[in-house]
């Protein structure tokens, strides 16, 4: 079979049953009417983490694949907290990289969909908070959970039952 009217963004279309003749194609129309997102939590940095009380801050990170505990001492380049927590991003499920915003690291699960989390929670550091819940929110906090989302779809104009970025369809 071969499939036509799928958008060039959509990196992997499977059809697992379906009635074609032989020679015939298939015409599968996607519609996306919400994207699929991962969780996401940001540290404030300003470029280089810089707390003040005890100079160091100490954060736990949770995702769906485990829990792990970071210390960082004031002055820590940015880069380098991104590199501590990617190294643990298999164990954990969770992956930073600088935002939008420079002055902040995203912490984003690594995988889509409702089930998907991240938890930054701030153990013991300064007594500012330094948690956001965008790139560009303001309203720090000391512990913050996300959920990603799950795409919204129709397939064929049918609304699609969704998994994260996996959507099926069974019609009769």
């Amino acid at each position: 079979y071969t499939v036509e009217g799928v958008a060039s963004s959509l990196v992997d279309v499977t059809v697992n049953s379906a009635r074609i003749p032989s020679g015939g194609t298939l015409n599968v129309d996607v519609t996306v009417l919400q994207s699929g997102q991962t969780a996401a939590v940001f540290l404030s940095t300003a470029a280089n983490y810089s707390g003040g009380g005890s100079g160091s801050i100490t954060l736990e990170v949770t995702g769906n694949d485990g829990v792990q505990q970071f210390t960082f001492a004031s002055g820590t380049a940015q880069a380098d907290i991104i590199t501590a927590i990617n190294t643990f991003r298999d164990a954990i499920g969770v992956s930073a990289s600088v935002s939008s915003n420079a002055n902040r690291i995203e912490f984003a699960s690594t995988g889509f969909g409702s089930t998907e989390f991240v938890r930054v929670k701030e153990l013991s550091g300064p007594t500012a908070d330094y948690l956001f819940a965008s790139a560009t929110a303001t309203g720090a906090l000391d512990d913050f959970r996300d959920f990603g989302r799950d795409a919204i779809v129709t397939i064929n104009g049918q609304q699609a039952t969704a998994n994260g970025l996996e959507a099926r369809v069974v019609s009769g």
